[in-house]
């Protein structure tokens, strides 16, 4: 019997590099057997930050705990997807995409640097495929992607 697929976590807030100077933004959710890249459109985050306010009120809290419940929206997003399934992810917008372990043929994950201003640069992935070249970059611990992204297909 085979194992049923699961989310093994996130890379919340990483950019796509899809043109020269153009970039989208995605979640990138890790499975026990493929990354599949989330697109974050504005209408998502937005509805999410509706519900938790409605949420944050139905618990008879003010206006201050329900604005302070949707600004956090920004920050826990990418936690949605933890909860749902793989094939629920994928669906979830027309822009999502799936890559195998079996297509890659390198990932690099680099660390940002900082300057003398103490101005963080990003950290970047790159994963490159049979068919292409991803470019993501992110602000979240490097290391820590680094380690979810061996554990794919594992």
């Amino acid at each position: 019997m085979e194992e049923q697929e699961k989310v093994i976590g996130v890379i919340p807030n990483t950019k796509l590099k899809v043109g020269f100077i153009r970039w989208e933004s995605y979640t990138l959710v890790a499975t026990t057997k493929r990354l599949i890249a989330a697109n974050i459109r504005s209408n998502l985050v937005k509805e999410e930050a509706r519900k938790r306010a409605e949420k944050a009120k139905s618990e008879g809290h003010g206006r201050f705990k329900q604005y302070l419940a949707r600004a956090g929206t920004n920050f826990t997003f990418a936690n949605r997807y933890l909860e749902m399934t793989p094939e629920a992810i994928l669906k979830e917008t027309p822009k999502n995409f799936t890559i195998y372990p079996e297509e890659v043929k390198a990932i690099r994950v680099s660390e940002g640097y900082q300057d003398e201003d103490g101005n963080k640069s990003p950290n970047s992935l790159v994963i490159r495929t049979t068919s292409r070249k991803y470019a993501f970059s992110f602000n979240s611990n490097a290391r820590t992607a680094k380690n979810l992204l061996a554990k794919i297909g594992h």
